[in-house]
């Protein structure tokens, strides 16, 4: 929690979930943030079929953009629908950035988290997204992500909010 919680308060965007704090509940932190009433983007569009499917896309992008051109780069590592979640008004904000990395990220002595600043050291950590949304070659070892990885992602979110096609069959 302490990691997410320090890239994600480093992240002020309209299309991004403002981190409201991280208070301590019997003794164990919790991530706040605001409540969306929408909730999830895939939930989202089942119940509003006529919702307009590319600026919530867009809107995603702009978002995942001003993550990847931040200095250094952070890279989502876990863009999918649930994780896109909907304000009031219909506006797409990511979330969930506990898989989030600087794109700096393969060290095997890196330095801890803390709660004001993520790792300084990159951080080599195994590709545990949704095998649905990353990209195949995550799959392989010790491959990094990148913002590459993110957009093969955000590929496969359109797919799923611009059709309501859900399911993505793995070869085997």
């Amino acid at each position: 929690i302490l990691h997410e919680a320090s890239i994600w308060r480093k992240l002020h965007h309209p299309n991004i979930i403002p981190l409201l704090g991280l208070p301590s509940i019997d003794g164990l932190p919790h991530l706040m943030s605001p409540l969306m009433k929408n909730g999830a983007a895939d939930d989202f569009v089942k119940k509003n079929p006529n919702v307009n499917r590319v600026r919530l896309l867009v809107e995603i992008a702009q978002g995942l953009e001003y993550m990847h051109t931040l200095d250094p780069p952070i890279i989502h590592g876990d863009l999918k629908a649930n994780n896109i979640l909907v304000s009031e008004d219909g506006s797409a904000c990511l979330s969930d950035f506990g898989l989030s990395r600087m794109h700096a990220e393969t060290s095997s002595d890196a330095t801890p988290a803390t709660p004001d600043e993520p790792s300084a050291t990159p951080i080599t950590m195994a590709y545990h997204a949704n095998f649905r949304w990353g990209p195949p070659e995550v799959l392989l070892e010790d491959l990094r992500r990148t913002p590459a990885s993110d957009i093969f992602s955000l590929g496969r979110l359109k797919v799923e909010v611009g059709s309501f096609i859900v399911k993505i069959k793995l070869c085997s």
